[in-house]
């Protein structure tokens, strides 16, 4: 009995592996970190919208600095291309890119864009890079993952409210009044003349 069973499981094991080198078929992810630093000393959180497949992040002040990290994961079959897409218009975006990526990688920069082509052969990506808000209103992430699933590509995107901070939007209110009070002070004068 036991004779019979040993090639049964050596058959077994042969198709076990010959299954293994196949391609998956199952969709790509896009995993954010869940604590994206900002200058260093705090933390931003964020909150997460399955329906929409969205992020929002905290209110975020001009001239902030936050460090993402990001993994683009193929799940089981082979990372081809990994975009990072923002509005240039409200952010700046600068990549940490590990030395251990070099060869693996090649990155092209654009206005408002950041691709990573992949080497074939590998499954998985982790970066991280900063994001500095440069411009008050909605700014916007869009992380776009590609592999040679049939389910390919996948996008999510990070929504990131920005407002001035305190100090700048208290000196912006006081240099209108300032102007205004001035153009006040002007207007009565030329009255006084016309008398």
């Amino acid at each position: 009995m036991k004779k019979n069973i040993l090639p049964l499981l050596l058959l077994l094991m042969i198709a076990m592996q010959s299954c293994m080198k196949n391609k998956y078929e199952t969709t790509p992810a896009v995993m954010v970190d869940p604590i994206i630093l900002v200058n260093a000393t705090d933390t931003a959180t964020y909150g997460y919208n399955f329906e929409i497949n969205n992020y929002t992040t905290d209110t975020l002040f001009v001239g902030d600095t936050l460090l993402f990290t990001i993994a683009f994961d193929a799940v089981g079959n082979n990372l081809t291309k990994a975009q990072i897409g923002y509005q240039s218009e409200y952010a700046d975006l600068k990549s940490v890119l590990s030395s251990q990526l070099d060869g693996i990688v090649t990155e092209t920069v654009a206005e408002g864009s950041y691709t990573l082509d992949v080497v074939s052969g590998y499954r998985a990506i982790i970066i991280q890079f900063n994001y500095i808000p440069k411009k008050e209103g909605q700014g916007k992430l869009l992380f776009r993952v590609e592999s040679d699933s049939e389910y390919s590509p996948v996008e999510v995107s990070v929504l990131t409210p920005i407002a001035q901070k305190a100090e700048e939007a208290k000196s912006d209110e006081t240099e209108k009044k300032d102007g205004e009070t001035s153009d006040e002070e002007n207007h009565g004068e030329t009255e006084n003349k016309e008398e």
